[in-house]
């Protein structure tokens, strides 16, 4: 029987904004797993990561929306040669907003050009085919019954893997005998295809 799994790592970044050329990456995490194709579930978490980095610039409303601050942030810089290891173990890359949190990490990992990436917002049609009025992880959450760890501190990166590997796993709405894996793989082998 052929290999019916997947390695994904499940990637998700904490930066200062939104704009690669004037803002700062400072956390990310990454759950690196396997998907069941016949299922399309995740049946193992192989490996996580979660680091942070002390940013040069950092505004207020930044550390509002974060969660985070200087003080917290004082020192600490990101294991970027475990993050290789754990990229290089994945087929695919996953997040949910994967254009932007790859824009952050190319810098520092100029392998992810390469890498078939998938985006949980972009290549599944939550709007339209879902029929869900938002697309941001907790309220898929919510509308999908999957439970979110609770934070004090903004949402760190962690939670959001965590929590986008479970949303994924659930058959979607408007097609219960897909996942949202499945979905992202399809939309991943197309796009690698064509």
């Amino acid at each position: 029987m052929p290999n019916c799994q997947v390695s994904l790592a499940l990637i998700d970044t904490e930066t200062t904004g939104l704009d690669p050329a004037e803002d700062e990456l400072i956390g990310m995490s990454i759950l690196l797993g396997r998907v069941d194709l016949h299922s399309g579930g995740l049946f193992q978490v192989l490996d996580r990561y979660t680091g942070w980095r002390q940013p040069g610039r950092f505004s207020r409303r930044a550390q509002r929306i974060t969660g985070m601050n200087r003080a917290k942030l004082r020192g600490h810089s990101i294991d970027w040669s475990r993050v290789q290891r754990l990229i290089a173990q994945a087929d695919l890359l996953v997040g949910h907003a994967m254009d932007v949190d790859r824009s952050f990490l190319l810098p520092w990992l100029p392998q992810l050009a390469h890498k078939p990436v998938a985006c949980s917002l972009r290549d599944i049609d939550w709007f339209g085919m879902q029929g869900m009025e938002r697309a941001d992880i907790d309220y898929l959450a919510e509308v999908l019954g999957v439970s979110v760890e609770a934070s004090t501190e903004g949402v760190p990166p962690e939670r959001d893997c965590d929590t986008l590997s479970r949303i994924l796993a659930q058959p979607l709405p408007a097609e219960p005998d897909r996942t949202g894996f499945q979905a992202l793989i399809s939309a991943a082998c197309r796009r690698t295809q064509g």
